[in-house]
């Protein structure tokens, strides 16, 4: 299994942002790759986004709140994607 991990946590995680991202990437119990979101551009979820739909992977890992679940879930039906994505959350918000 390949999981695009999909990391937009909230200002609060920002700081811890470098071990957050290391704990995931050395987490064994999946291959993986992160996508992380640069919060100072408008569009970079969903840029990132199309990336990850343009990869081979078997499912979407959302490490954020539910703002970028939503948008998440929007991107991926607007591309007529959301029925064939598996989609976990990894609650990092507010």
């Amino acid at each position: 299994m390949k999981a695009a991990v999909l990391f937009n946590p909230s200002p609060q995680w920002v700081k811890k942002f470098p071990n957050l991202a290391r704990d995931i990437r050395d987490f064994n119990g999946f291959e993986k790759e992160i996508f992380p979101v640069n919060r100072s551009e408008p569009d970079s979820l969903e840029t990132q986004l199309a990336k990850i739909l343009g990869g081979s992977f078997d499912s979407i890992a959302i490490a954020g709140g539910d703002g970028s679940l939503n948008r998440t879930v929007n991107f991926l039906q607007g591309r007529r994607a959301l029925e064939r994505s598996t989609l976990a959350m990894i609650p990092f918000g507010t």
